[in-house]
């Protein structure tokens, strides 16, 4: 304490850092709470902006959304084929849904159909479940499997024959032609197709590849029929020249002609390969030996033959005509065994595996004769709904199969006639909507489901199989979807059980009545990546939707149990706003919330508080260590500010001090005194005065030097003149002068000199 009242710089540092330390603690404070609200408000306004974002990229995607689906409802396509399956569907009027081919694959355990619907499609014959579906581009007129079952050849209206992989469905081979197909038939080894056109062409392609192997003729005219024999030495065909013919398929070269007087339509070889017999329309079958092409039968028919097939077993052959007979022969003996008399003109018959049924059907019928060849007698009428147009018997003869312009093939017992199953293709319309909308929902993974309902809210087609036939008609989106384009905001779909967002246009008729709706169910993955973004969200930041019955929803599904904060609550209830409160996880956090009347949802975005702080607390570690720093700097600062203050005031008062001591040691303030500055004023004057000072001490101290001298001379005459005036100074006077002058020998002994008149000088007195 005597340190610090004796300093003047200890007084300095001291008041400067005080002062300074208040005034930088104040400073700093200001500073800080300024920063803490600036920061603060910082993350509201991140957590506003990320809502803000958030809830303009979710209406845009709703918005555009809304547009594609419109957009789709408005194409001429969609509208022209969905106007004919509303119609179908509100009226009951036909659509077209044939199917025009069936075949049994080698094994019996697979089924072939194709349609119209521009499909091939395999099924279980076990089981009836369709297990593979092959896509093609135009309707399918024939299927055919290889011998060992491995490849399946389909025929497509654009011209093309396909070739299969039985097993995994792969498209392994396309042979393009130039018109349309009349027949093919595989090589008995599978190796080869032959393929034959109205203009004339037959071709032997390989059917590993696709590759043309061999062009038997250019210049037939009008090919009815080709038949590979069973041990592949001929390939024959049928004509519209009056030929059949029989072709060496290595080479190319015709072999043997097989003449009629009219066009031959059919040509077919016995099991053995020995026979070919020819089918015409001169009312005649005939059989020949195929070696030699020497006629051995001809079986007369009171009509146009139309067709002819050995039993299995080869002792058989029956034969169909527009006489409306159906005649078994004894290929032996060209004898009439068996006939078997129908309503209308036959044009195909078939032999089972086993021999012992025959299959017929009339000419534009919807049914198809099942004879028992035993008996004789007709064991069922194997009945669809529309016109039949192919059929086939399994490998082992238990079943038949039938296709029709119904729209389905049916499987049956040969034994009892029975219906089994009952196998259903689509319509063409309904074929090329489904494609279309199909190709619609691939092309954009925001599009999860189209369907189109009818008037009654059965979806009549659907881009989901498992939606197709479903009643919609109590769901919000159909009610008022029929009124104007409805937006039904997020939903558990009564169709998928999965959170969804269903928009609704209706479809209107010429009239511009109302006869059916499209519904689009939007994925939500998208709607959760929009909320899912985390841009200026920090670390702990979220943003998530709640509806109105207090569940978080995603794309997932909706959370259990309901969930509730102050910031959801508001929300839900239409309010907007911020604030800092407890999620419903019970953490605090600083949250942005508000209500977005286009998805009916809640959107909160929500930091954690301790994050949210995080900033202000560096910004106080900040404010702090700068705070230290910078009163270390001060006290730094005070310190020398009062060394360069304190130190000439200082050396100031040494000199004073020195002067006081008498010591006039200023030299210390030589460097002082060189200052511009009033400091160095007052040395250069403290010097002068010094200077004057000494100079005026040293002349008193002379004058006092001198006047003590005088005061001595003064005082020793005083003192002198004290002792002379006595008797005693006279006397030793006068002894002394005598004694002198007897060692001078001046003057006699017993002379006395009068001390008045010689008085002694100051020498001789001291």
């Amino acid at each position: 304490m005597k340190f610090w009242q004796k300093s003047l710089m200890a007084r300095l540092v001291s008041y400067f850092l005080l002062l300074s330390l208040a005034i930088g603690g104040l400073s700093v404070f200001v500073a800080y709470i300024q920063g803490q609200n600036a920061l603060e408000k910082s993350v509201h306004d991140r957590l506003t902006a990320a809502a803000t974002l958030q809830e303009n990229e979710l209406n845009r995607w709703l918005e555009d959304q809304r547009q594609v689906v419109l957009a789709i409802a408005q194409l001429p396509q969609i509208q022209a084929q969905a106007a004919l399956l509303l119609n179908h569907a509100n009226t009951g009027t036909e659509v077209d849904s044939s199917v025009f081919a069936v075949a049994f694959s080698p094994d019996g355990q697979w089924l072939a159909t194709g349609g119209i619907d521009q499909t091939v499609r395999l099924w279980d014959v076990a089981t009836g479940q369709e297990v593979n579906r092959l896509i093609h581009p135009d309707a399918v007129g024939g299927v055919s499997f290889s011998p060992d079952g491995q490849l399946l050849a389909t025929i497509g209206g654009d011209l093309v024959v396909r070739m299969w992989e039985t097993a995994s469905g792969r498209e392994v081979a396309q042979m393009v032609h130039q018109d349309d197909l009349n027949d093919l038939d595989f090589s008995p080894d599978g190796q080869w197709l032959a393929t034959a056109t109205p203009g004339g062409e037959v071709v032997i392609w390989e059917t590993a590849t696709g590759r043309q192997v061999l062009t038997v003729s250019e210049d037939l005219e009008y090919v009815n029929d080709l038949e590979f024999s069973p041990d592949g030495q001929w390939l024959a065909t049928a004509s519209d020249d009056g030929l059949g013919r029989l072709w060496n398929p290595a080479t190319g070269q015709e072999v043997i002609s097989l003449e009629h007087d009219g066009w031959v339509t059919v040509i077919t070889f016995s099991p053995d390969s020995e026979l070919v017999t020819t089918v015409s329309e001169d009312n005649a079958v005939r059989i020949w030996e195929a070696a030699t092409g020497r006629l051995l039968a001809e079986l007369p028919h009171d009509g146009w033959a139309s067709d002819a097939v050995f039993s299995p077993d080869g002792q058989r052959l029956a034969t169909a005509s527009a006489d409306r007979m159906v005649r078994v022969w004894d290929v032996a003996t060209g004898q009439e065994i068996i006939r078997l008399e129908h309503d209308k003109p036959v044009p195909v018959v078939l032999f089972s595996p086993t021999g012992r049924q025959l299959l017929a059907f009339e000419t534009d019928t919807s049914w198809a004769n099942l004879w028992d060849l035993n008996t004789q007698s007709l064991i069922a009428e194997l009945s669809h709904d529309a016109i039949l147009d192919d059929f086939d018997f399994s490998p082992d003869g238990e079943y038949v199969a039938t296709a029709s312009y119904d729209g389905t093939a049916r499987l049956w017992d040969t034994a009892t006639g029975e219906e089994l199953l009952q196998l259903a293709h689509d319509s063409l319309p309904y074929t090329l909507l489904k494609k279309s909308l199909s190709a619609l929902t691939n092309s954009t993974a925001d599009l999860q489901t189209i369907s189109i309902l009818a008037q009654n809210g059965r979806i009549i087609v659907s881009t989901d199989a498992a939606y197709e036939g479903r009643d919609q008609h109590e769901t919000e989106y159909f009610s008022k979807g029929q009124l104007r384009t409805f937006v039904q905001t997020v939903h558990l779909s009564p169709l998928s059980g999965e959170p969804t967002i269903t928009i609704a246009t209706p479809f209107r008729n010429k009239s511009g009545q109302v006869n059916g709706l499209l519904a689009a169910d939007l994925n939500l993955a998208r709607m959760d990546a929009i909320v899912a973004e985390r841009t200026g969200l920090g670390e702990t930041g979220v943003t998530y939707l709640v509806n109105n019955a207090h569940q978080q929803v995603t794309a997932n599904g909706f959370s259990q149990p309901a969930i509730h904060s102050q910031g959801i609550d508001a929300a839900v209830q239409g309010q907007d706003g911020a604030g800092d409160y407890q999620n419903y996880k019970s953490t605090p956090v600083v949250g942005v919330y508000r209500w977005l009347d286009n998805f009916e949802l809640a959107l909160l975005a929500e930091m954690d508080q301790q994050e949210a702080s995080a900033s202000a607390r560096r910004l106080a570690g900040v404010v702090s260590l700068t705070g230290l720093v910078a009163a270390a700097v001060l006290v730094v600062g005070v310190y020398v500010l009062a060394r360069q203050i304190a130190r000439p005031i200082l050396a100031i008062a040494a000199a004073a001090a020195a002067v006081e001591a008498e010591t006039f040691e200023t030299e210390g303030l030589a460097e002082v005194a060189r200052r511009p500055d009033e400091v160095g004023l007052l040395a250069r004057v403290f010097q002068s005065m010094a200077r004057k000072v000494y100079s005026r001490e040293q002349r008193l101290k002379k004058q006092v030097q001198e006047l003590r001298i005088e005061i001595d001379d003064l005082r020793r005459k005083e003192e002198v003149e004290k002792i002379v005036d006595t008797d005693f100074f006279r006397d030793l006077q006068s002894k002394a002068r005598h004694m002198r002058r007897r060692q001078r020998g001046e003057a006699p002994a017993g002379q006395v000199e009068d001390p008045a008149a010689n008085p002694p000088d100051e020498n001789t007195a001291s």
